[in-house]
């Protein structure tokens, strides 16, 4: 390089102020500057451009892992047929389990309705009692009349009026059982009533003349009571969706 260019770019490199040099060569060299700045950017680019293709390398290597490991998955299931079977042996216990679930529930919810059937049948006996009616007609009309009481999946009880469609309401101080066992009251035979008037000696109202004779209609109601009892218990396998026993709904008083 000649000493005097040399000479002149140590004075520019020295000179305080780099924006005046840099305006001076645009203006009066532009083609030196564009040059200069030509050279700074290819270098830049290169640097840039390597690196992006080393991404793109990087990309095809792990997209070539994964179409391998995928060719691989493929082999490794026609080596192994099981897998699948082991897939359907799992769905299928799966499904077992649900199946045995939803008996135990069904199983767990007759029981709540049976038990809740029971207490309200025993609930409309000791009604009738109090009511007048001779114990053993209590309870013959109790049975006669289970149909009405009839429990959802959780346990609420629901007293049918005649029809086995609508249920009693409750109505002033009378809850549904009350107003279920004043009208059973009103239909039991005036000698199955005990009356509360002082007859002297035996049960009030009859002095016991008519035992005899209100023992053997009981008993018989009860035969014939216990005949239908038996004949729904054979006919019945399993609670129905009403809650009762699915065929008990024939033994129904409609016109009660």
């Amino acid at each position: 390089m000649p000493p005097e260019l040399l000479a002149a770019i140590k004075l520019l490199a020295a000179h305080p102020d780099r924006a005046v040099v840099l305006k001076g060569l645009q203006d009066e060299a532009p083609g030196l500057r564009h040059e200069i700045f030509q050279a700074g950017h290819d270098v830049g680019y290169g640097k840039g451009k390597g690196e992006l293709e080393a991404s793109k390398g990087r990309v095809t290597e792990l997209e070539g892992k994964v179409t391998k490991a995928e060719a691989d998955l493929i082999e490794a299931r026609k080596a192994n047929p099981d897998v699948n079977k082991i897939h359907s042996d799992y769905q299928g216990q799966i499904a077992d389990l649900n199946t045995k679930h939803t008996a135990a529930l069904t199983e767990a919810t007759g029981r709540v309705k049976t038990k809740e059937q029971t207490r309200a049948k025993a609930e409309l006996r000791s009604k009738l009692e109090k009511l007048g009616v001779r114990p053993a007609m209590a309870e013959v009309e109790a049975e006669r009349y289970a149909n009405r009481l009839v429990a959802d999946d959780a346990g609420e009880l629901s007293v049918l009026q005649p029809g086995l469609t609508i249920p009693f309401a409750a109505s002033g101080n009378k809850a549904p059982l009350d107003l279920l066992a004043d009208a059973i009251r009103e239909k039991v035979s005036a000698d199955m009533i005990i009356s509360t008037a002082d007859g002297g000696s035996g049960e009030r109202g009859d002095g016991g003349a008519n035992l005899t004779g209100q023992a053997k209609l009981v008993a018989d109601i009860k035969v014939k009571a216990e005949a239908e009892r038996k004949a729904r218990d054979t006919a019945a396998s399993s609670i129905g969706s009403e809650g009762v026993p699915s065929a008990l709904s024939h033994l129904a008083v409609r016109s009660s």
